[in-house]
């Protein structure tokens, strides 16, 4: 029976200093808008301890933002708790209650561990044990009810994921590409292109409003096919007799003939692409309605359209003639309308973007003295917002 105490007092001994030594140890924290119970259950984890407290006490309370450095768990707990909680370390859990004006000899706690251990009422007693040379002050706990369901532990907030929405940044930058389509008409132009263009956009945001400047390289195709008739005229001479001259013994031939004019048809068929290659800028201003994850936007601005290649025949005069060398308005302007869709998602790092939109020229694509060509443009860009 004496050993059996004697070893019993061995571990009570030995385990005092362990946790008295784990109390002592200093560790830093970083915490960036974390919710306030997960930095208590990561700082009193680390030390070796148990959490527990009520979920409510925590509701509404302020995110923490805060570097710790070389602080121990009574030191954290203060700076963490302020004057707002007090807390108490029991064997390896630490329970936290809000301030009260008056102090119970009694507490009710509720202990959060892998299995919630629910204490109607604790009551601490301090009680003296005598061995044969020692005298010991041992603390004991009394328990009115104890229940201890296996169930899952809820707290308030697990985590906060802030996710931005690419649709209320102040800039924003995208990239696009889609189909689109020059009608080019003149006194002696008449041709629709078909084409791609690729290209890029910086956007700025006040509030529903926005200005945005788009470049984009545009390579169009256009096909002419054509048949044309040519009358050819070409004269043949035939022969007619061919009767016998002597003169001197010689005999020479004389020979008859007849002219006639004879007419022929060559047909000709063609069939060609032409290219054309821009530069395009436009700057438009515009009003957008946002939505949960769709917003709906209207602008309206100029575009200028800068010529890099061309490579074009066009009839003139039921003839087709080489159009590369016409000299042109370089760059020609337009007056632009959009109509932006943006579709967003919290999880997503940008956003998807539809924007059809039509141009007309404001000025004449040829120079004078060449007949003008004023111009309509359609398209649809497609990309990505970021």
């Amino acid at each position: 029976m004496v050993v059996s105490k004697r070893l019993t007092l061995l571990f009570f001994l030995m385990s005092i200093p362990l946790i008295s030594l784990s109390q002592d140890v200093k560790k830093s924290f970083i915490f960036q808008n974390e919710p306030i119970a997960i930095c208590l259950k990561e700082t009193v984890e680390s030390y070796g301890f148990y959490l527990s407290f009520k979920q409510e006490i925590f509701n509404g309370h302020a995110l923490v933002s805060a570097d710790y450095q070389d602080k121990t768990l009574d030191e954290m707990m203060k700076l963490l708790l302020k004057d707002d909680f007090r807390y108490k370390k029991i064997d390896e859990y630490v329970i936290i209650n809000p301030v009260t004006k008056e102090k119970a000899e009694t507490v009710a706690e509720e202990i959060l561990t892998d299995e919630t251990v629910v204490f109607d009422t604790v009551t601490i007693e301090k009680v003296i044990v005598h061995y044969d040379t020692q005298q010991i002050a041992v603390r004991k706990f009394f328990y009115d009810t104890i229940r201890i369901p296996k169930e899952e532990i809820f707290y308030d907030t697990l985590s906060v994921t802030d996710f931005s929405d690419s649709t209320s940044r102040k800039w924003q930058f995208g990239g696009f590409f889609g189909p689109v389509m020059r009608r080019r008409q003149g006194a002696d132009l008449d041709a629709d292109y078909f084409g791609a263009q690729v290209g890029g956009s910086v956007r700025y945001n006040l509030e529903n409003l926005y200005l945005q400047l788009d470049a984009s390289y545009q390579y169009l195709l256009s096909n002419v096919s054509s048949s044309s008739v040519t009358e050819v005229m070409e004269t043949r001479t035939d022969t007619i007799s061919v009767f016998f001259v002597i003169e001197d013994g010689v005999r020479t031939p004389v020979y008859v003939t007849e002219e006639v004019d004879i007419t022929r048809e060559i047909q000709t068929n063609i069939d060609r692409t032409n290219t054309l290659q821009f530069l395009t800028f436009s700057l438009v201003g515009g009003y957008e309605l946002k939505m949960t994850n769709l917003s709906l936007g209207l602008n309206l601005g100029v575009s200028a359209d800068l010529l890099l290649n061309r490579d074009e025949l066009i009839f003139a005069d039921t003839e087709l003639e080489d159009n590369s060398a016409t000299q042109f308005n370089n760059p020609t302007v337009s007056v632009v309308f959009q109509m932006p869709f943006q579709y967003s998602k919290p999880e997503f790092i940008g956003s998807v973007m539809m924007t059809p939109y039509v141009q007309y020229g404001l000025n004449d694509e040829f120079r004078i003295p060449s007949p003008g060509g004023n111009r309509l443009v359609a398209g649809i860009k497609l990309g990505i917002i970021f």
